[in-house]
């Protein structure tokens, strides 16, 4: 199995997909901790955005963007050993958004029958439920 941050994206078919818009309840599914328990997230950080294989599954690495590192339970120490300067990093793949970007494509797809319009998500959730389907999950 490989747990993810609901914020963490997975790279599907050129674009990057942030888990909690995947969430199908059957591959994909919220983990809620038990009493007491605690999750611990760790995060790979390169010197540029990038994809990278974690079991099996297409994931970004850590997407630093202003001060965003600056939450890690080691920021002293990444400070202390990195400095403060750090380089401002690009995207490796475009970032499909939920809410209301999902909808406004959706809507797009309606009102423009005669142009083929592409909805990656919707994509992206058919190909995982087909390979389910296909491990009998």
């Amino acid at each position: 199995d490989l747990y993810l941050s609901p914020g963490h994206a997975l790279f599907l078919d050129g674009v990057l997909i942030r888990v909690k818009e995947l969430v199908n309840g059957t591959t994909i599914a919220p983990v809620i901790p038990d009493d007491g328990m605690s999750i611990e997230y760790y995060a790979i950080m390169l010197d540029t955005h990038e994809v990278i294989l974690a079991e099996g599954a297409a994931a970004e690495t850590f997407h630093l963007k202003d001060s965003n590192h600056e939450n890690f339970a080691n920021f002293a120490e990444y400070k202390r050993l990195y400095g403060e300067e750090r380089t401002v990093m690009t995207s490796y793949a475009p970032v499909l958004g939920g809410g209301w970007m999902h909808f406004k494509a959706l809507l797009l797809l309606g009102v423009s029958p005669l142009v083929p319009m592409r909805d990656p998500l919707g994509d992206a959730c058919e190909k995982i439920n087909a390979r389910a389907k296909e491990l009998s999950l």
